[in-house]
């Protein structure tokens, strides 16, 4: 998600009860809540997201929700700067709290839904975290907020870790080793919202010349709150974050001239695919972080066994991205080619299919719609691509 809206103006003071209530989440890679607005009965699905410094709702949302943009701001996000609409002094309900005279930034977020297979109506993390103590349980799929810390009764398994905060976002502190036995120490921004492992930042990446140290690598497009970005994806050998040991970890390694994978103040982005293999407690008041490893915490990282990626269009299931020089270029395989079937097998959501996808060493048949309205079936066999 990456969305990282400075806004000068935009640090909201929130009014919440003071009780304590509990957040049902569902976990699809990210974290996603239930959310509504007072005086509506549309239930909507926000990403939880430790890196959205200001909550955003989707402009259909909005506009269905007669909620109106008040003024106009320009912020930097992952990949640029841009002019973004800000509806001002609004309330959001999550479970029984209201959190009140919240800035709610005004952004389609189509895309994103369409390449996360879920109805993303949009984003917020920083507005309750900074509010309550939060604590993640993934066995429950809860997440549960205190006023303080000394009123969570099992803190067993949990270490606690000193934070710095960039703005209104997390950094810590990760070594990252490659397989020729260099090994390279930033700060990282910890971002719950970016669906990835680590992502460094071009200048990081460039000054350690990490792209020389990939003995494998493809080039991948990926969507920012707003923008498209091309990264190049590769695998580490260890990743050491706060005393936890991950090994053949996937990175990103950042293209970007502008915007916040840009910048030179900190080395990259730490993400949801190591931070949701942990319950976690966070305490932004005393600048506390506490992990414990939960269920995900020794699941192998997904690698990348086909040259493509899907998404979501309208009611069908297409192809996204294409990888160049991989065997699904090479067979003709094009973006916006309509998924009809996998292995005879046809589906509407996305999960299934990226299921059928991750079975290495197999072979698998998809049949495709081409732009020309003519059906084709192609072999892939699911090999490593790192």
């Amino acid at each position: 998600m990456r969305s990282y809206l400075f806004l000068l103006f935009l640090s909201s003071t929130i009014l919440a009860n003071s009780q304590v209530t509990s957040i049902p989440f569902e976990k699809r890679g990210l974290v996603y809540i239930p959310v509504q607005v007072p005086g509506k009965d549309t239930a909507l699905t926000f990403v939880f997201d430790t890196g959205a410094s200001t909550a955003v709702m989707d402009k259909a949302v909005a506009t269905r929700l007669g909620i109106k943009a008040d003024t106009k701001q320009y912020a930097t996000g992952a990949s640029g700067s841009q002019e973004y609409e800000i509806a001002i002094n609004r309330t959001l309900t999550i479970a029984d709290v209201d959190f009140n005279r919240l800035n709610l930034v005004l952004v389609d977020l189509q895309e994103l839904s369409n390449r996360s297979g879920m109805q993303i109506d949009g984003i917020i993390g920083y507005d309750v975290i900074n509010e309550f103590v939060t604590q993640f349980d993934f066995a429950e799929k809860q997440i549960h907020l205190y006023k303080n810390a000394k009123d969570i009764k099992d803190t067993t398994g949990y270490t606690a870790h000193s934070i710095k905060m960039d703005s209104s976002i997390p950094r810590v502190t990760l070594d990252c080793t490659f397989k020729d036995g260099s090994t390279v120490s930033g700060n990282f921004l910890f971002d719950s919202g970016a669906n990835l492992g680590i992502l460094f930042n071009t200048p990081f990446a460039k000054k350690h010349q990490l792209e020389e140290k990939l003995d494998k690598k493809i080039t991948i497009s990926s969507r920012g709150l707003t923008a498209t970005s091309t990264s190049i994806v590769g695998l580490t050998k260890q990743v050491s974050l706060l005393g936890n040991t991950f090994s053949d970890v996937p990175i990103s390694l950042s293209q970007s001239t502008q915007g916040v994978s840009s910048q030179k103040g900190f080395a990259g982005i730490l993400g949801a695919d190591i931070i949701n293999r942990f319950d976690m407690i966070l305490d932004y008041n005393k600048k506390k972080l506490y992990l414990k490893p939960n269920g995900y915490y020794k699941d192998a990282f997904d690698v990348p066994l086909v040259g493509f990626t899907i998404k979501k269009s309208g009611d069908y299931i297409v192809i996204g991205d294409v990888i160049q020089d991989t065997e699904a270029a090479q067979k003709g395989i094009q973006s916006k080619d309509q998924i009809l079937a996998i292995n005879g097998t046809s589906h509407t959501d996305l999960k299934s299919y990226r299921e059928l996808l991750k079975k290495e060493g197999q072979t698998i048949r998809i049949r495709l719609k081409k732009a020309s309205g003519k059906e084709e079936e192609i072999e892939l066999k699911l090999e490593r691509l790192l």
